[in-house]
């Protein structure tokens, strides 16, 4: 495990160290978690690339989903359909999923952040085009095995069926950079450079009723 973790000092609750001061003051309120179940918890993103943009990620330390069980993994697919069915009754539109793997040994999978989280964002047709056309995407069967080593990338479609590509080579933030590049969000896709607290905010008051 690494030695800093954003995402595990996130969900814990560990708002002193996290690094963005405003960001840590929803932390230390608790307002940053959507909606969570025992092992795993529902967060916005940084840098949101819509209303919509939230992360599913668990709250013990995992490079990667697939690295989890079986039964862990069924309540992943629960989460994914309610935030599905949450957000074509608030928007009408439809939600796409996708994850950066990281390997146990290497991370070039396209995401920078070494801990599971899978981002679900509104349906493009242009996203999931360049998607296909820039990773050699595969659908996901029984016995399809992830690459736990060097990583793989994983999407699911607006119709639900999940593709994946092992040791897809990506440098950092290849997928955000791709929704953005055919203007499926906003402007900025490099959260590092700004996690835009703003927007968060947006996504916050988005998913205000999906507890209800």
């Amino acid at each position: 495990m690494a030695a800093y973790c954003g995402i595990c000092e996130e969900v814990k609750g560990n708002y002193k160290n996290v690094e963005n001061g405003e960001y840590s003051s929803l932390v230390r309120s608790g307002e940053n978690i959507i909606f969570e179940e025992e092992e795993l918890c529902v967060i916005p993103s940084f840098g949101p690339l819509c209303v919509s943009h939230v992360m599913v990620v668990t709250k013990s330390h995992f490079n990667n989903f697939s690295l989890l069980s079986g039964y862990e993994d069924e309540r992943v697919s629960n989460i994914l359909e309610k935030i599905r069915k949450y957000v074509r009754g608030k928007s009408g539109k439809e939600m796409v999923f996708f994850e950066s793997g990281a390997g146990l040994l290497t991370n070039h999978s396209g995401g920078c952040v070494i801990h599971a989280h899978i981002h679900g964002v509104f349906y493009s047709e242009c996203f999931e085009r360049r998607v296909f056309e820039e990773i050699d995407m595969r659908p996901v069967i029984a016995g399809s095995e992830f690459d736990e080593e060097f990583g793989y990338v994983w999407y699911q479609g607006k119709d639900s069926n999940s593709y994946y590509c092992n040791k897809p080579l990506l440098p950092s933030q290849f997928l955000r950079f791709l929704y953005i590049e055919v203007g499926s969000g906003g402007s900025y896709w490099n959260w590092r450079r700004d996690i835009q607290v703003d927007n968060i905010y947006k996504v916050l008051g988005f998913y205000g009723g999906i507890n209800e």
